[in-house]
């Protein structure tokens, strides 16, 4: 049984650490063109921008979204914002009513339909060269527009996505997601100079209007409409970039159900899309997209799944050993001994390698942290290290046995 959980184990640390050494060499690679980015403005005449904000009983937050919009720093002539109140059953629609005498402002109502309708509403409603989407429980910076807007002088860019940043993490939850986010952020970045992002966020990525055009709407996308739009324009072959300073805040979910729900949602989704954009998967005319990025994807779910598996392994081996010790010799209580002796130290390369994977994770978190210019806690390291790893398990699992047995995911 050993060798059962040793082999594969050997495996995911060794993937593990080659797409981390890959990341880091790309960022070597790319510093100084990414740092020349962290200054770029717009030098041409900037263009019109249509923001749609869909809400669904999103009355705690919504007013802070759009006034985060109405704070923009860009010219309120070109500026559109689209709300489309999706049917809620709460006082949304009462909070949007103040905000009707905007001039820059409209606000849509529609029976409940998903999120993906009402964007799409908003959609006919655009007249823009630019047009995005920003949740109604996220919070855009002053400065994150002009900022994204600038690589769209690039006549090629066709989508350009933001740093996402936790808003106000306060429990240890919030904390890890804060982790997470950061990482997300280094290795986006990084994917946007190989050219291979596969999900544009619903926290104010922004779009050429004719991506719409060419390609059609947003689609039902299995409740995740962000990451079937990103692989459709992928699988045409239309460059995704990411701004790594354009700044979006986000309201992550606080108890561990909600947190739950979120990423089943989530999982299920990426593999769902991901089984329908299939023929992206190892193909060389995708470059880095298909022969690395997605590729990789279930790996990852599949090494958390082996960890835990290999964690409750070892747990109840060592219990079953002390519970035939007890029945051996019995109970005898008495305070352990702490010594420390180089000889006991696990030296094998496994073990090396594994430190070094850790070693270079937290780097790319520490890179990503002063991405989005967040402030280090160290112990959002530990809680993140020792807790999510034993919670995400859960809804990878139960993702994949949902699509195992075509169940699908309840979203609203």
């Amino acid at each position: 049984m050993d060798s059962v959980i040793g082999i594969p184990l050997n495996v995911f640390i060794f993937i593990s650490l080659y797409f981390e050494v890959f990341l880091m060499i790309t960022y070597l690679e790319r510093r100084k063109s990414i740092s020349h980015e962290e200054t770029r403005i717009s030098t041409s005449v900037l263009p019109t921008v249509s923001i749609i904000v869909p809400c669904f009983n999103e009355e705690k937050t919504i007013s802070g979204t759009i006034e985060s919009l109405l704070r923009l720093d860009y010219p309120k002539k070109l500026l559109k914002i689209l709300v489309v109140d999706d049917g809620s059953t709460d006082k949304t629609f009462e909070a949007l009513q103040k905000y009707e005498s905007e001039p820059n402002i409209e606000i849509l109502r529609k029976d409940n339909g998903g999120k993906y309708t009402a964007l799409n509403l908003g959609l006919e409603k655009v007249t823009s060269e630019l047009v995005g989407c920003l949740d109604a429980d996220s919070y855009v910076q002053s400065d994150a527009l002009k900022k994204i807007v600038a690589y769209f002088e690039d006549s090629g860019t066709m989508a350009v996505t933001p740093s996402i940043r936790v808003h106000n993490p306060k429990n240890i939850l919030e904390r890890i997601q804060n982790i997470e986010y950061s990482y997300g952020n280094f290795v986006r970045k990084m994917m946007s100079h190989m050219n291979a992002i596969y999900v544009t966020p619903g926290p104010f990525s922004i779009f050429r209007k004719e991506v719409f055009e060419k390609l059609g709407n947003y689609k039902t996308a299995h409740k995740t409409e962000d990451i079937e739009i990103a692989l459709r324009m992928q699988s045409n072959k239309y460059k995704i970039m990411n701004c790594h300073k354009a700044f979006v805040d986000t309201i992550t979910p606080k108890t561990l159900k909600t947190l739950y729900r979120q990423r089943l949602r989530w999982t299920h989704g990426f593999i769902k899309n991901a089984m329908d954009y299939r023929s992206l998967f190892f193909n060389k005319e995708h470059g880095n997209l298909g022969l690395l990025a997605l590729p990789l994807a279930p790996v990852y779910i599949l090494s958390a799944l082996y960890l835990m598996f290999a964690l409750l392994y070892s747990m109840g081996e060592r219990l079953v050993d002390y519970i035939i010790k007890l029945s051996v010799i019995g109970f005898e209580p008495k305070w352990p001994i702490l010594s420390f002796n180089w000889y006991f130290v696990n030296t094998d390369t496994m073990t090396f390698l594994f430190i070094v994977s850790i070693v270079l994770l937290s780097a790319i978190i520490i890179l990503g942290h002063r991405f989005t210019e967040k402030k280090i806690n160290v112990l959002d390291f530990f809680y993140t290290f020792t807790l999510y790893g034993l919670i995400s398990p859960s809804w990878l699992l139960v993702s994949i046995g949902k699509v195992i047995f075509g169940k699908n995911v309840e979203w609203k």
